[in-house]
């Protein structure tokens, strides 16, 4: 994002908030400001200078132009912050990241769509995560409601990392948000992909972690739910991976044990 404290300190955006003898004036350059799609600050900006223009005449016409070569330069800036944003790239690493399991619960598994192929894809990464000394933590929603997580799992999940919770979001359950906040990197699976596991990768990322969602590893009711729950960690930033990904950057190179180990057993 960017700075806009920074933007506020530069002596020409300063001088510009001093021309502002109007409210139309002050806010326009409050809406390039602090619009962060740059396409409508630009559209805002030329649409507001050029009225400001026609209606006041020529005596108004340079402090318009100089708003407006201002509010270009700010745009510009949020342009150039964008194009870099997108250009850093972030690979997992074994000794910052944890998987958390979210909410894979005897009551909820019959009604999520291809459970039997999820639960498969979960338990062969939950396997990989403990051959490699992965932390590994599980939420529980309501359990007292919706059950414990299934056995399946349970046989090889850490008992003592298990968190019960009654807020969708793991990152807004006290309990939850202090196992999770020593690790940087987070790693997702479980259900519901649109409810729970969304509000948890969501508020992970606005806390500053690194959010990772191992789309064959989550699922919910309806799979148009999974679609859109999808399409919007994109948007906001959260990387979707698949379990191979997951496993092999937790590895990072061949001609080790654990490689041998996991490709005989997992790869195959």
């Amino acid at each position: 994002m960017v700075q806009y404290s920074l933007l506020m300190a530069n002596s020409r955006v300063q001088h510009t908030f001093k021309l502002c003898d109007t409210q139309n004036d002050y806010f326009l350059l409050k809406t390039v400001l602090y619009t962060p799609d740059e396409k409508t600050c630009a559209r805002r900006c030329i649409d507001s200078t050029r009225s400001q223009m026609y209606h006041s005449g020529a005596a108004c016409s340079q402090k318009s132009r100089f708003i407006l070569q201002c509010s270009n330069a700010i745009i510009a800036a949020k342009v150039d912050d964008k194009k870099n944003n997108q250009d850093t790239f972030m690979l997992i690493k074994p000794d910052t990241s944890c998987l958390l399991v979210v909410d894979i619960q005897g009551k909820l598994v019959p009604a999520i769509h291809e459970s039997e192929q999820m639960i498969t894809n979960c338990r062969w990464l939950i396997e990989v995560a403990s051959e490699l000394k992965i932390p590994i933590l599980t939420s529980e929603q309501y359990p007292q409601g919706l059950g414990h997580t299934i056995d399946s799992l349970k046989a090889i999940l850490p008992t003592e990392t298990v968190m019960e919770k009654v807020y969708f979001s793991c990152a807004a359950e006290s309990q939850c948000r202090a196992m999770i906040q020593p690790y940087s990197q987070v790693i997702i699976i479980g259900m519901e992909a649109h409810v729970c596991v969304l509000q948890t990768a969501l508020e992970l990322k606005q806390q500053n972690h690194e959010v990772f969602v191992v789309a064959d590893c989550v699922s919910s009711r309806n799979p148009r739910d999974k679609d859109l729950a999808l399409d919007r960690f994109r948007q906001n930033g959260v990387e979707v991976v698949s379990r191979e990904m997951v496993a092999f950057e937790w590895m990072q190179k061949a001609a080790t044990d654990s490689f041998r180990h996991i490709s005989k057993n997992f790869l195959r």
